[in-house]
């Protein structure tokens, strides 16, 4: 049996890294003044920090239930065990 990993974006892996080794990256949630955005996806770093710079209030949440349940179909149908590493809720 082969392991499948997948991580939240918040691991910061280095450009190309995660598609080189097979590991998902599962975006964290961003609120920037109601607006939500998909870390990586939606925002980029450099945009994020412009509007904390010009005073918007961001919420930072963990990736949705939805956005884990791909890769947990993928390794059902593949018979990969899923092995994931997440940032802790206490931080």
């Amino acid at each position: 049996m082969s392991i499948h990993i997948v991580t939240d974006s918040t691991s910061y892996l280095p450009g190309g890294y995660a598609e080189q080794h097979g590991i998902d990256i599962v975006p964290l949630r961003i609120t920037i003044d109601g607006v939500l955005y998909r870390e990586f996806v939606d925002i980029a770093s450099d945009e994020f920090y412009m509007k904390q710079e010009s005073g918007a209030k961001a919420v930072t949440s963990q990736p949705g239930r939805r956005s884990l349940s791909g890769s947990t179909r993928g390794c059902w149908r593949t018979r990969r065990m899923r092995f994931s590493v997440f940032i802790s809720p206490a931080l």
